[in-house]
């Protein structure tokens, strides 16, 4: 993968961050990363990837597929909105019940494990 984004073309995946640091500044990354989530991730990760599984699927160019992640709420494209965001529509979720904290992985090595569970 070649470590700047203006150097990546069609056949090369996207480079997608986010996170506190993404939030805090994302100028600062922007010359490496295709494409900034800012915000709530479980609000706007679903949504880029059904996108891009879905064009890539039909065909569609990098930059197309960038164009139209552009419109998503939270993403910065440092490609097409310059190399400092204006201000950008955060992501947002509005119900935090429809994402219920869990663990993907429990096992006797993790910090929670059911099995050391008090009381």
């Amino acid at each position: 993968i070649p470590l700047f984004a203006k150097d990546r073309g069609d056949p090369d995946p996207l480079v997608v961050m986010g996170g506190i640091a993404a939030a805090a500044n994302p100028a600062v990354m922007s010359p490496f990363v295709d494409l900034f989530l800012l915000g709530e991730g479980e609000a706007s990760l679903p949504p880029l990837l059904d996108l891009v599984a879905l064009r890539i699927k039909e065909g569609y160019t990098r930059l197309s597929i960038l164009e139209e992640a552009a419109q998503l709420p939270g993403a910065y494209i440092p490609i097409i909105h310059g190399p400092q965001p204006a201000p950008i529509r955060y992501a947002r979720v509005e119900d935090m019940d429809e994402f219920p904290p869990c663990s993907a992985w429990l096992t006797g090595e993790t910090e929670f494990d059911p099995s050391r569970s008090p009381g």
